[in-house]
Order: C-alpha cells, then structure tokens, then sequence
C-alpha cells in the first residue's frame, strides 16, 4: 500500500521505491533516499543506456531501484490509457506495426 502522507523528511511515498518532495528538484518523483529522478532514469534507458551503463554511472543505485522506476512509468501510461485500449500488446494486431 502507498503511503501518501509525508514521513518526517518530507518524502511522500507515491509507488514502491518512488517518492515526492517538494523541497526536492521540485517536487518530482525521485527514487526512494536519492536525489534521482524517474525521469532521469527514463531518459537513459530512451537514449539506450543499459542498466549496467546506468548502475556504472549512479553506483549508489541498485537494480532494483531502477526497475522500481520502470515499474512507476508503467503504472502512469497504464493509469492514461484510454478506455478500451490495449497497453500489453493484446490489441490483435501482429505486432509489427509501425505507429507514427
């Protein structure tokens, strides 16, 4: 369960490992005791980092913090899904559609 209320840091836990602070790079989302952000995390692995390449580059990190940003992302774009729309894969398609 989330705790969406501020433990005495100030850090609101709002997915496992992921938190908010306002008082920390403008309040959003870093990953649990670090000054890194989800979108940090998120621009890496979009520019083809592997998670080695990002646990090289942030030593303090675990894999396991990095997939708990993955894992956050996911939870967002399944949270903006429209209705009825697919975001495992199972849209009928063959899966080798090109989307512009």
């Amino acid at each position: 369960m989330t705790n969406l209320s501020p433990s005495p840091t100030g850090d609101t836990t709002i997915a496992p490992g992921i938190v908010i602070n306002p008082e920390r790079r403008r309040g959003k989302p870093t990953l649990a005791g670090t000054r890194i952000t989800v979108e940090e995390v998120l621009s890496k692995l979009a520019a083809d980092w592997s998670m080695e390449e990002i646990l090289d580059a942030w030593p303090h990190l675990t894999r396991e913090q990095v997939l708990q940003a993955i894992a956050y992302a996911e939870q967002l774009v399944r949270q903006q899904t429209p209705a009825g729309a697919s975001v495992d894969g199972n849209d009928g398609g063959s899966g080798s559609e090109v989307h512009a």
